[in-house]
C-alpha cells in the first residue's frame, strides 16, 4: 500500500476520534447548562447535627440551589415538628436558622422546602431533620 494512503488512512481516523471526542464535550456542555435545578441541598449543608453554645451566636444556612438559566431559584421554609431553642429563630424567607441560645439542651425538629421554582417550573422539596445541641454555662453573654 502506498504511503499517502496509509497516512491518508491515519489522519482519517484521527479526525474521526477528535470529532468524536468533540461531540462528547458539546453533548456534556448542553447537558450541564439545560434548563433546571441543579444541586439542591438542605440545611447546614445536609449536616444533621449542629452544635452551639448558649450566649454565643450561632448561624444555620438554609437551603441552597442552582438554578438554570435564570441563576434565580425560590422556595418555601417551615418547621414540621419540634421547635427551635430558646434564642434562636428561622428566616423564612432563606430558610437560614439564626440568634443566640438561651438555654442548655438538645433539640430535635424537621424541617421542610417545599413549593420550590425555578425557571417558571416547580419541583419537589425536602425534609430534613435537625438536631441542634446546645451547651455552656447557661449564662447568656450580653
Amino acid at each position: 500500500m502506498p504511503y499517502s494512503k496509509i497516512c491518508g488512512a491515519m489522519v482519517a481516523a484521527l479526525l474521526s476520534v477528535a470529532t468524536a471526542g468533540c461531540a462528547t464535550a458539546q453533548s456534556k456542555r448542553q447537558r450541564t447548562e439545560s434548563p433546571g435545578l441543579y444541586n439542591l441541598t438542605g440545611w447546614n449543608g445536609w449536616t444533621a447535627d449542629i452544635n452551639g453554645e448558649v450566649g454565643h451566636r450561632m448561624h444555620v444556612g438554609g437551603p441552597t440551589a442552582r438554578c438554570m438559566p435564570s441563576r434565580k431559584w425560590s422556595g418555601e421554609q417551615r418547621i414540621v415538628s419540634g421547635k427551635l431553642p430558646p434564642g434562636l429563630t428561622m428566616q423564612l424567607s432563606s430558610g437560614d436558622i439564626s440568634g443566640i441560645p438561651a438555654e442548655r439542651g438538645h433539640w430535635i425538629l424537621k424541617v421542610e422546602l417545599y413549593n420550590v421554582k425555578c425557571g417558571g417550573s416547580t419541583y419537589k422539596g425536602l425534609t430534613q431533620e435537625l438536631r441542634l445541641h446546645i451547651t455552656g454555662s447557661g449564662r447568656v453573654v450580653q
